[in-house]
């Protein structure tokens, strides 16, 4: 069985699809009347799909936010974190660093702005 940040995720994008189809459908149905009262309008979304889409993000959001894929970043600031040792003589962690760029697009991004 799927755990609940799967089944909020995929409820999410499921109600997002509906939504899309729902304002697809809606706008087709407008188009094809012939008389259109004057506060329907074909260009804007109507009021329900609008709130599907708020309530399918919430789902999508939800769901990864539940989910357990984060990776904790440990910074450590404190000049006894930087000697190496706690204040309760503990091991401090070890600071997480960026990885090295593999590309060159910030050093050329730096020269084409030195040349202007």
């Amino acid at each position: 069985m799927p755990s609940s940040p799967t089944v909020l995720s995929g409820l999410g994008v499921l109600l997002l699809f509906h939504s899309a189809f729902s304002a697809l459908q809606y706008r087709s149905i407008l188009l094809s009347a012939v008389d259109i009262p004057e506060h329907l309008n074909p260009d804007r979304p109507p009021p329900d799909a609008t709130v599907e889409v708020v309530v399918a993000f919430a789902f999508c959001l939800l769901g990864q936010l539940l989910s357990e894929s984060f990776q904790g970043v440990r910074a450590t600031t404190s000049s006894a974190a930087a000697a190496g040792t706690k204040a309760g003589g503990r091991k401090a962690m070890s600071s997480t660093s960026a990885p090295a760029y593999k590309t060159r697009d910030f050093d050329l991004y730096q020269t084409t702005r030195k040349r202007i």
